[in-house]
């Protein structure tokens, strides 16, 4: 639902910020992913961030982002400074009154398309709203401090940035993962099991050593995929000849809903690929699942660094696919407390 609201905004920013400059800005290729406060910072070039209250049924603070030079150059060209004007004021970095003004327009043009965006498709009733601006020298910044803003996840948004063809940098949207419902809370995981992964013979063994069992007290299964995604129907079909109840879904479908309603012994999420896209999936699949759930993570080309991002994010265990039948069950039983038939337990 986020990337909706995102893409429904970048489209609108096109048109508005086109129109009050009177020059053709386009965003294009955008591109979202988890970034820690340490991550966003570490590029060395100065930006200018804008604050933007969050309010209504969710409150916090959201963050746009532009390079300090792009961010004279949209001021100056809002003002009408002459092109050597702003080419001179770009390479001294100068961001006075005038142009910080100016830039402020358009990011307060730009906190209320996406504030219409929120209103329009979000869940929750919230709307934004620009606040301050301030210039950010990155190699500044501390980040155990909450200046510019705190240590924590965040969901970064990025479009490439063009004027009349000529290209800029990335304008930026920053929201805190764990407000938006992408992250869970950090808290000490003190029922975690810790995680050793290991991707071997085609197939990854477990990631996690067999701990106590889940006592939900539902056996359903859930299975998330995308509905041409081919190794979704394997895993569904194997749940089930273990004697679980499945139910298969997609990522448009509201998970959050369906566990609240009857919960889930587990839930398999199977990515067609796994990209940063994926991480942000896993985040999302276990914010809904909480604590009650475990999350078995399954898709392509595991790698140690994707497994480790798997397992920070809440997945209790990952399978490569194409998947092995015999794979899925060990994991059910592992991970889902409850035994498939025809298992290994029969004595001989």
């Amino acid at each position: 639902m986020i990337d909706k609201v995102l893409e429904f905004a970048r489209t609108k920013i096109d048109a508005d910020v086109s129109g009050l400059l009177g020059v053709q800005l386009t965003t294009a290729n955008p591109d979202a992913r988890l970034f820690s406060k340490a991550d966003f910072f570490e590029s060395v070039d100065k930006k200018v961030l804008t604050r933007m209250r969050v309010e209504g049924e969710m409150a916090g603070e959201a963050f746009i982002a532009v390079s300090l030079r792009d961010a004279i150059l949209l001021g100056g060209t809002l003002i009408m400074l002459p092109e050597g004007e702003i080419g001179k004021h770009i390479n001294n970095e100068i961001f006075g009154e005038d142009e910080s003004d100016a830039f402020g327009e358009i990011a307060n043009i730009i906190a209320g398309v996406y504030s219409s965006g929120f209103e329009e498709l979000y869940p929750q009733k919230i709307r934004v709203f620009k606040s301050d601006i301030e210039v950010v020298e990155p190699h500044k910044v501390d980040i155990a401090s909450d200046l510019p803003f705190p240590d924590q996840v965040y969901y970064v948004s990025s479009s490439a940035m063009q004027i009349d063809g000529n290209k800029l940098g990335a304008l930026e949207i920053l929201l805190p993962a764990e407000l938006f419902g992408l992250a869970e809370p950090e808290h000490p995981p003190a029922e975690e099991p810790e995680a050793q992964p290991a991707v071997a013979g085609g197939s990854a063994s477990a990631a996690v050593e067999a701990g106590k069992p889940s006592e939900a007290c539902s056996s359903l299964v859930l299975v998330i995929a995308d509905l041409d995604n081919a190794d979704g129907p394997v895993f569904v079909e194997t749940l089930q000849s273990c004697g679980y109840t499945v139910e298969s879904m997609t990522f448009a479908d509201n998970v959050k809903d369906v566990l609240q309603e009857t919960g889930a012994r587990g839930v398999f999420l199977v990515l067609s690929e796994v990209t940063d896209k994926g991480v942000a999936d896993i985040i999302k699949t276990k914010s809904a699942c909480g604590s009650a759930s475990p999350l078995i993570a399954a898709g392509p080309r595991w790698t140690r660094s994707t497994v480790l991002q798997a397992v920070k994010y809440g997945a209790c265990d990952i399978v490569v696919t194409p998947p092995l039948p015999d794979e899925i069950k060990q994991k059910a039983y592992v991970h889902l407390g409850m035994e498939p038939e025809g298992g290994d337990s029969e004595s001989g």
